[in-house]
């Protein structure tokens, strides 16, 4: 049986996995080729900026695969790339974020540095409520969170609102 001329290392020529390496000005370039962006992944440092606020961590990172499907429907949408998540003893805990430049991932940040300082520490009671929220609440309990996440929400709205 007659093996076709093609590069064996080559799984994936359209890229339809979204697989993705930075280049030397830390720009994303497309990589179909999967042996090489796994080596890639060995050896290159991801993480854009990690910082830990009285217990909490807040880290971003370089994702390397699009993590968007909106790809798979329009082919000139700009993938998901970046990805900043909390990690700790917070409410927001497990939370992430994420962005289609370095830019926005770098500005999201400084956003989510924000939300911990100033929501990050909320009265027992709403603790009680938020940690619940994939379980039945109580309609007190639910008031709470919901008022809560409406205020986390409409805060970050306007702090990204005012970002260049």
């Amino acid at each position: 049986m007659n093996m076709p001329d093609k590069d064996p290392f080559d799984f994936d020529p359209e890229n339809v996995t979204g697989k993705y390496v930075l280049d030397e000005h830390d720009e994303p370039v497309e990589e179909p080729h999967l042996l090489k962006w796994a080596m890639w992944m060995e050896t290159r440092e991801r993480v854009v900026l990690d910082e830990t606020i009285s217990r909490v961590r807040i880290s971003t990172i370089f994702l390397a695969v699009d993590m968007g499907i909106g790809r798979m429907f329009d082919k000139t949408a700009k993938p998901l790339l970046w990805e900043t998540m909390v990690f700790g003893h917070s409410v927001f805990d497990r939370w992430q974020w994420r962005y289609r430049s370095k830019l926005d991932a770098l500005r999201g940040h400084q956003i989510v540095r924000e939300l911990i300082e100033r929501f990050g520490d909320p009265p027992r009671q709403l603790k009680k409520a938020i940690k619940k929220r994939w379980q039945p609440m109580r309609p007190r309990e639910r008031r709470r969170a919901e008022r809560w996440y409406g205020r986390v929400r409409a805060y970050e709205q306007r702090r990204i609102g005012e970002l260049p």
